[in-house]
Order: structure tokens, then C-alpha cells, then sequence
């Protein structure tokens, strides 16, 4: 995004990206650097699960191998935490879980808007 100038977005909107990308506060700092006064961030991210649920143990375990099959997929990433300590002036972020049994790996997820 560097060729795009500075407060000159209306809307960033990211849909599964923090999971693979190598540093999701520099990501964050683009899209901070992008917006106008005001302007929104759109986000759905799949996270891990909370630390007292068997899943994040599962997860951790698989990640190796997820990674390397799903181009650099990172299952075991808090985004929704990332986002709201990111310096936004507010994050508006809800966690759900999606309803089927195939997406166990990927089914605690993120949905929200943050405003510069």
C-alpha cells in the first residue's frame, strides 16, 4: 500500500489476512497510515481459541504442517487482540464461532470495524 498517500481512504477492508502475514502490527500501521480521520477498518480473521479450551492445544500442534500446506497460514493468532491494541480510536470486534465441523481448526473467528 505504499503508493497509496497518506489519510486518503475512506475504507480498508481485509478479509483472512493477519494469519499469514509476517507482522500483523505492521500491517495495522499501513492501514492506520491509509485512512482518513474517521475512516474505517473492516476486518474478519479466523483466531485461536481461548486458552482453556482444548482446541488451542490442537491447533498448536497442527500449525507446523498448516503452515506449510496453506501458504503460511498461522492458526494460533489472537487477531481481535492485536486490532484493538493497535492504537485505533475505537475497535467495535465480535467473536464467533463458525457452526460447522470441517472448520474445527478454523472456527473461532473475528468479525469487526476499527476507526482511525
Amino acid at each position: 500500500m505504499s503508493d497509496i498517500a497518506d489519510n486518503s481512504l475512506d475504507v480498508v477492508v481485509s478479509t483472512y489476512l493477519h494469519c499469514s502475514c509476517d507482522d500483523s502490527y505492521a500491517v495495522l500501521k499501513e492501514v492506520q497510515r491509509v485512512l482518513k480521520p474517521g475512516g474505517k477498518y473492516v476486518f474478519l480473521e479466523h483466531v485461536c481459541y481461548p486458552e482453556n479450551e482444548f482446541g488451542l492445544s490442537i491447533q498448536r500442534l497442527i500449525n507446523p504442517i498448516w503452515f506449510l500446506y496453506f501458504n503460511g497460514c498461522t492458526l494460533d493468532r489472537d487477531t481481535g487482540s492485536k486490532i484493538k491494541k493497535s492504537g485505533f480510536s475505537e475497535v467495535i470486534c465480535e467473536k464467533y464461532q463458525a457452526p460447522y465441523w470441517f472448520l474445527y481448526l478454523i472456527r473461532h473467528q473475528v468479525v469487526g470495524v476499527a476507526t482511525k
